[in-house]
């Protein structure tokens, strides 16, 4: 997982390897757990990535799962903790001035 900002809103974005393993994945189904909270889904994708909107200081745990028409796969193993804390940018290059 990494943080990114988008205005003033900060997401984390997720990837994750598709299965080796059974049928096609039509769509996956994100997992979140918050502050060692319950996990709640967080959003679905039909790719291995997403981003999702979260607050900074809190620490994320993300698990995610498969879906197909003969149903779901099992979920994935947590991913590790991860806290989005974003730091200001650095200093950009010395003007050009013509």
């Amino acid at each position: 997982m990494k943080a990114l900002r988008i205005g003033s809103q900060v997401y984390i974005q997720c990837s994750w390897a598709p299965p080796e393993t059974g049928g096609p994945v039509v769509r996956y189904h994100l997992d979140l757990s918050v502050n060692d909270g319950p996990w709640q889904e967080a959003t679905t994708t039909t790719t291995t990535e997403a981003s999702v909107l979260c607050s900074p200081g809190d620490e994320y745990r993300a698990r995610v799962k498969g879906w197909n028409y003969a149903g779901f796969g099992p979920h994935s193993n947590p991913s590790v903790p991860f806290v989005p804390e974003l730091a200001p940018p650095g200093s950009p290059g010395a003007p050009i001035v013509y």
